[in-house]
């Protein structure tokens, strides 16, 4: 059981640092991902989070910053007009 609650468990420093690895996970990914996928890819992009913060002594690049604030913009954006990005894909069939 504790293998199991570890394997769908993804660790973030506070919830607005989970909220853009998990967009950027959906953004990333392909459309066709199963749910350990999701999870393994979310669990990814959560440790290169971490490393990029341990390398970066509190300083990160300018590039991750850029990058930060700009899937911080769509989140905003998604949330004015209350929709979830899956149903963006939507709105252009």
């Amino acid at each position: 059981i504790e293998f199991n609650m570890r394997s769908v468990i993804v660790s973030a420093p506070d919830y607005h640092t989970l909220k853009i690895i998990h967009t950027a996970r959906r953004l990333y990914r392909s459309k066709y991902l199963n749910v350990s996928e999701k999870q393994d890819l979310s669990r990814r992009f959560a440790e290169g989070y971490k490393l990029l913060v341990l390398k970066a002594d509190s300083n990160p690049p300018k590039e991750w910053l850029d990058l930060q604030a700009r899937i911080k913009s769509y989140q905003n954006e998604l949330d004015d007009l209350g929709i979830r990005d899956y149903q963006g894909e939507m709105l252009f069939i």
